[in-house]
């Protein structure tokens, strides 16, 4: 009976930590639940259609002077159990590329013990003016901020287009993903666990 309790508590304990690590904290970052931007505060930004047909957010502001920005709160469950944020999204840039003062960028808000931090991650002047996307990978590391507290919701992504006077930029946003990366002690933990159930399982090997 205590085996079999161990087994079950090292089964939980991968599922948990390889389950964690893996969730997308971001709703709808695909935008696809209802061809919408359902879950996402938006300024300037409207549903628009991507490559094959599916649906993407499409930053443009009227009279091409102004910002436009799309954000969204959300929740690190255990903060303390993580190093960091992962971040993944498909982006294009366009318009005019005489103009240097246009640009698209990403941030991400933080609610620490002393307070909000933010952290700058991306900043895009590259303009491109196909339909092809970019795939962007950042990550922000909680150690260089205060502990993150545990409520929810403790985190902000913001992404933003900036538009100068007299210029007509535009940005496409698709595929958002937010991962928690875990600790090495976490990781180490999992490790352990995936040890003990070998273990168990080579045992009941020999006794048969």
């Amino acid at each position: 009976m205590k085996k079999f309790i161990g087994l079950l508590l090292g089964f939980l304990l991968v599922f948990f930590v390889a389950g964690s690590a893996s969730a997308n904290l971001i709703q709808n970052g695909d935008f696809e639940i209802g061809d919408s931007l359902i879950e996402w505060n938006a300024f300037n930004v409207t549903p628009s259609t991507g490559p094959g047909g599916n649906t993407i957010a499409k930053f443009n502001v009227p009279g091409g002077s102004g910002w436009a920005t799309l954000s969204q709160e959300f929740y690190i469950p255990n903060p303390q159990t993580f190093s960091g944020i992962a971040i993944e999204f498909d982006v294009n840039f366009g318009g005019n590329p005489e103009v240097d003062l246009d640009w698209f960028k990403e941030t991400v808000r933080l609610e620490t013990t002393s307070g909000y931090a933010w952290a700058y991650q991306f900043k895009f002047q590259t303009y491109d003016p196909t339909s092809g996307m970019t795939h962007v990978m950042t990550g922000i590391p909680f150690d260089t901020f205060d502990p993150i507290v545990n409520t929810d919701p403790n985190a902000k992504i913001i992404f933003q287009l900036h538009e100068n006077t007299g210029d007509y930029s535009w940005a496409h946003l698709d595929n958002i993903v937010v991962n928690p990366v875990p600790e090495p002690t976490t990781m180490l933990l999992l490790g352990s666990g995936l040890i003990g159930l070998a273990g168990l399982g080579r045992r009941k090997l020999r006794k048969r």
